[in-house]
């Protein structure tokens, strides 16, 4: 009898001990699996986060520059009449896009292809814009040293330089101005879009 009874005990706590052990793993496997939940829950919501900061700093940037510009540039451009030349010259200094020159290998966090398509494009259309200026600043150089050449020399010849170098400028004024506003309207889409981003992240609370 005695011996039954400490096989029955004996028995009863290897049981014990499986069904402990088993209950036990149950428990830190499920602890385990909640806590890398939380993790992936933290990671997509500082992704998001990223993401979020990302997209109001190019808003941000694109706004202040847009915004510069058009007080200064934008609307002696706007305002030339067709098919002349454009005879101001821009200043051009610096970077003027170090938000976006600064986050270029973060845009993959972006997952909306259209948004980050059009982000691309119109840094791009921006960039070219000033490329544009630049060039249309040098053909302002090269007709007023053509014209100080004609003061100087009075000839024939310096008179056919400048001759061709204003028709290089007045033919350059229409594209100057057509480039314009393509940014111009890829700006003002963009600036749209993002807007339209940022706000349902911000009701959807980040």
């Amino acid at each position: 009898m005695e011996l039954y009874v400490a096989w029955i005990g004996f028995v009863g706590a290897i049981v014990g001990a499986i069904v402990g052990g088993f209950l036990a793993g149950h428990y830190s496997r499920q602890a385990t699996k909640d806590l890398l939940d939380e993790e992936r829950e933290n990671r997509k919501i500082e992704k998001k986060e990223r993401v979020k900061s990302l997209l109001c700093a190019i808003d941000s940037e694109i706004r202040n520059v847009w915004d510069h510009y058009m007080e200064t540039i934008g609307k002696r451009i706007e305002e030339l009449p067709d098919n002349q030349a454009f005879r101001f010259y821009v200043p051009i200094i610096g970077d003027y896009f170090p938000v976006y020159h600064g986050n270029v290998n973060s845009l993959g966090l972006v997952i909306d292809d259209t948004l980050r398509h059009k982000i691309i494009s119109t840094y791009n259309l921006a960039k070219s814009l000033v490329d544009t200026y630049k060039l249309n600043n040098q053909l302002n150089k090269e007709r007023d040293t053509a014209s100080d050449q004609l003061t100087y020399t009075n000839s024939s010849q310096a008179n056919r330089v400048l001759q061709m170098k204003e028709q290089s400028l007045v033919a350059y004024g229409p594209m100057v101005k057509a480039f314009h506003l393509k940014t111009k309207k890829a700006i003002e889409e963009l600036l749209g879009m993002l807007d339209k981003v940022i706000r349902i992240t911000d009701q959807a609370g980040g």
